[in-house]
C-alpha cells in the first residue's frame, strides 16, 4: 500500500480496519465482528437522470443507462468494491478500505470527464458520496 493511501486508512479508521470484511485468514467474519467493521460505503446518481431520459427518450437513455454502468462497475471492481444494490441509474456501494472508495470515485469522475456520455443534450454527469463508519445492519424484506 503507498503510503497516501495508508495515511487516508489510518485517518479514517486507524486499527479497526479489516480488509474485505474478512478475517486474517479470508474466512468470513462472524456477525459481531462484521457488525464492529468500518466500511466506506460510496454512492453514485446520473445528475438530473429523469430530465435527461425524458429529453433523448426510452431507447437512447436505455443505452446511456448501459454505458454508465459498465464504467461504474468496471471502476468499482478495479478497486474492490462490492455492490450491494443498484436502482436505476444509482450505485450503493461498500468498500473496506476508504482509500480504495475515494481512487474510486476519482476514477468514475475522470472516465466521465476523459469520455463523456453524450446524450444529445450535454455530457452525462454523476454525482458520488462517500461515507465511512461503522453501519448498522438492517434487513429490509421488500427490497
Amino acid at each position: 500500500m503507498n503510503r497516501a493511501k495508508a495515511q487516508v486508512n489510518q485517518v479514517l479508521v486507524g486499527d479497526r480496519h479489516l480488509p474485505h470484511l474478512a478475517d486474517e485468514k479470508g474466512q468470513a467474519m462472524t456477525d459481531e465482528k462484521r457488525d464492529n467493521a468500518v466500511v466506506t460505503i460510496m454512492f453514485t446518481d446520473i445528475v438530473d437522470s429523469t430530465r435527461v431520459k425524458a429529453q433523448i427518450g426510452d431507447d437512447a437513455y436505455k443505452d446511456v443507462l448501459d454505458r454508465h454502468h459498465t464504467l461504474v462497475r468496471k471502476s468499482i471492481r478495479g478497486h474492490h468494491g462490492e455492490e450491494i444494490k443498484t436502482i436505476g441509474d444509482s450505485f450503493f456501494v461498500q468498500f473496506s478500505n476508504p482509500a480504495n472508495a475515494v481512487e474510486c470515485g476519482s476514477e468514475i469522475q475522470k472516465k466521465f470527464s476523459d469520455t463523456p456520455i453524450e446524450t444529445g443534450q450535454g455530457p452525462l454527469h454523476v454525482r458520488i458520496g462517500l461515507h465511512t463508519g461503522t453501519p448498522i445492519r438492517y434487513i429490509d424484506p421488500v427490497s
